[in-house]
């Protein structure tokens, strides 16, 4: 597969637009492409972003295609801290991934995929005050309550808030009830060398940012 492939991907997803099962397959190998860092501005530019968030919205009830979506869409963010913040800028992703982590609370691959997007958006610190204003910061503190028996779920999501509460975002964590979840995950999980150093580096974010009364 090349990156010229992109734009043959992106209008067959637009001619079979409900179509499951091609927009399943076409996100997939988005995802496949995206993997590829040289290609993941070929993508963009090809419409795919665009082509990932109307198959989302289409097909927002199949959860595998919804998490393979978000998957794509995580891969690309994750190639370039500049094609991040194009996605952010320019494209609805970041509202349309909080809700499909809403609207599918018990489907572990989409909370997973979404706990991870949100993580990439996050590392740019200029992004968390519009994570956390779009319910990002609420969604995976859902997850880590719903799915708090996955430890792939747990990771996931304490590495992203962790990229949320190394900025502004720690207060609102706090006060969201984010400690006693991250403290929960890690009982729970107390022999996962993962979820410790995450929920650990939680921790500290946590007591080095979030104000004193």
């Amino acid at each position: 597969v090349s990156a010229a492939d992109a734009t043959v991907v992106v209008s067959a997803l637009a001619a079979h637009r409900v179509c499951e099962d091609v927009h399943l397959s076409g996100a997939i190998l988005l995802c496949v492409l995206a993997s590829e860092r040289a290609n993941c501005k070929r993508v963009f530019y090809a419409g795919g972003v665009t082509a990932l968030l109307d198959s989302l919205f289409v097909h927002r009830s199949n959860c595998k295609v919804v998490a393979t979506c978000i998957d794509a869409l995580s891969a690309l963010a994750l190639s370039d801290y500049a094609l991040a913040t194009a996605i952010i800028d320019t494209t609805p992703a970041l509202r349309v991934v909080v809700d499909a982590m809403s609207e599918h609370p018990l489907c572990a691959d989409v909370q997973h995929r979404a706990a991870t997007l949100l993580g990439s958006f996050a590392l740019t610190s200029a992004h968390c005050g519009r994570i956390i204003a779009a319910g990002g910061g609420d969604a995976l503190l859902a997850a880590l309550c719903s799915h708090r028996d996955k430890s792939d779920v747990v990771a996931h999501c304490l590495a992203a808030l962790d990229a949320l509460a190394k900025s502004a975002a720690a207060a609102a964590i706090v006060a969201a009830g984010g400690l006693s979840l991250v403290v929960g995950a890690m009982v729970e999980h107390r022999v996962d060398d993962c979820v410790q150093d995450q929920g650990g580096r939680l921790l500290a974010s946590l007591a080095g940012n979030a104000p004193t009364a």
